[in-house]
């Protein structure tokens, strides 16, 4: 019975030897190359409009003081407006709904009811404003026009990540880098990097703890991944739990200033990576996508060739923009690595010699 009782302490101190891995000490990870890009000419944008473009009233909502919504109409946008790069770590802008102001000013004869009526017969779906400043022989028409954007899911976005570890403690003798940026790791000192095998394997999470599909399936080799992994903004959003006609008011507690669809407020979608790195086994990126519940605004104004109502010219109009929408980005990144540490192995002998009494 006492030999019984010694093997099995014998084993349960085995697997505590393994399982704890005491005898490493952990590293936190750091970003290295992190980036992300729109495929330009892949979106499924010129589709036909899907269902929520045949009622845009139902996106009808005043925020105070705020912003209002008012959409009339749904179209697409070219591919170089209807996404944008952004500074904060090299994300992506995805438009999901749009407030435009078009400024025409005129002057002298250009003016006057004739220019008052074609301001009107120009306006289509938009609001026109037409208005001439008494004294001063100048007018100005406006048209303001709100729409939702046709299609945003389908935008494609291709992610590339890469991570790094100094095992020498800031000295940077002892680098591991690795990630989807090239087909192999990298181990060595700064001036003296080697090439190393990459096991690493990339798989998507939604928010229960199940995989979710980006790029048409939840997990990625490193083969199969180099330069960079591709799917859609709809896979994201799958990813993350939410569609655009989410209520922002479902993902936080109490009440938010917010219209009641993510796709008229705009909103940030957070790509979280963690990596799950254990000695003698492969290295785990998980990669989890987060709403985060704020309006996300850009806005524009640009100078466009345009002649007045009431000419035929080649005179300038102002377009004036302010766009909805999501706002990508990797901002997130977590995880460790191991490095044989003798303080750590001496500490987990003295728990082992502990238990064995």
């Amino acid at each position: 019975f006492h030999k019984f009782l010694q093997l099995a302490c014998v084993i349960l101190c085995a697997v505590y030897f393994v399982h704890s891995s005491f005898f490493f000490k952990p590293i936190a990870v750091r970003p290295w190359g992190i980036s992300m890009w729109h495929e330009v000419g892949r979106s499924g944008s010129t589709k036909i409009a899907p269902a929520y473009c045949k009622d845009p009233a139902a996106y009808d909502y005043h925020q105070g003081n705020m912003f209002s919504y008012l959409p009339t109409t749904c179209r697409p946008l070219p591919s170089q407006e209807a996404v944008a790069t952004t500074d904060s770590h090299n994300g992506l802008f995805v438009a999901t709904f749009v407030d435009e102001v078009m400024v025409w000013e005129g002057m002298g004869n250009e003016c006057g009811a004739a220019a008052r009526q074609a301001c009107v017969d120009r306006a289509g779906n938009a609001v026109p404003v037409y208005e001439e400043v008494v004294g001063n022989n100048r007018c100005s028409c406006s048209l303001h026009e709100q729409f939702l954007v046709q299609n945003p899911e389908e935008q494609r976005i291709r992610l590339a990540y890469g991570y790094e570890v100094d095992l020498s403690y800031g000295k940077r003798t002892d680098l591991r880098r690795g990630g989807i940026i090239s087909s192999a790791n990298s181990i060595g000192s700064q001036n003296d990097l080697r090439e190393q095998p990459s096991n690493d394997q990339t798989i998507f999470l939604a928010p229960n703890g199940e995989t979710c599909e980006f790029g048409g399936k939840p997990e990625w080799k490193n083969a199969d991944s180099v330069g960079g992994i591709s799917g859609t903004l709809g896979e994201l959003l799958n990813c993350a739990g939410v569609t655009l006609d989410s209520d922002p008011a479902k993902l936080v507690s109490g009440t938010p200033l917010a219209s009641p669809h993510l796709r008229t407020m705009g909103f940030r979608l957070d790509l979280h990576l963690d990596i799950k790195h254990r000695f003698f086994s492969k290295t785990i990126v998980h990669v989890r996508a987060i709403a985060v519940p704020l309006t996300t605004v850009m806005r524009s104004t640009d100078v466009k060739l345009s002649a007045f109502p009431t000419t035929n010219g080649g005179a300038a109009a102002r377009n004036v923009r302010r766009v909805h929408g999501v706002a990508v980005s990797m901002p997130v990144m977590t995880g460790e690595m191991f490095t044989f540490n003798w303080v750590h192995f001496l500490s987990g002998v003295v728990d082992i010699a502990v238990v064995m009494q």
